[in-house]
């Protein structure tokens, strides 16, 4: 069966493998409850496998501090900044869609470099 990438960004792949960050919150229904996908940073290469175990469909403005610390963020301020950042300024009533992940494998050697380079700007 051939799996589908979930992209994100360099400095988010830490957060995924440690799993601080167990979310991820998209303006699109795009992945299915029980698909698993290939996680992959924004050039698509590959990096681990992950279960979409729960999908919660809320709006901007219902977004909560929970939602931003299991989304691997440290406060709720944190994570709407990041989200005016990758998608503009969004209407407060716009739909989105929190993706609940369980990471089924890894593959550190790619993480580590990954890592690495981020932190090197």
């Amino acid at each position: 069966m051939r799996h589908r990438k979930m992209k994100f960004r360099p400095e988010y792949l830490e957060l995924l493998r440690s799993g601080r960050k167990r979310t991820t919150i998209r303006l699109e229904k795009k992945y299915e409850l029980g698909e698993t996908v290939y996680i992959a940073d924004t050039n698509g290469k590959i990096y681990g496998k992950a279960l979409v175990e729960d999908i919660v469909e809320k709006s901007l403005e219902t977004l909560n501090e929970r939602d931003a610390v299991i989304d691997g963020f440290e406060s709720l301020e944190e994570l709407q900044e990041i989200l005016r950042d990758i998608y503009g300024e969004l209407p407060r009533d716009t739909k989105v869609y929190i993706y609940h992940l369980k990471i089924l494998s890894w593959n550190e050697s790619r993480a580590t470099r990954s890592s690495y380079r981020s932190r090197r700007g």
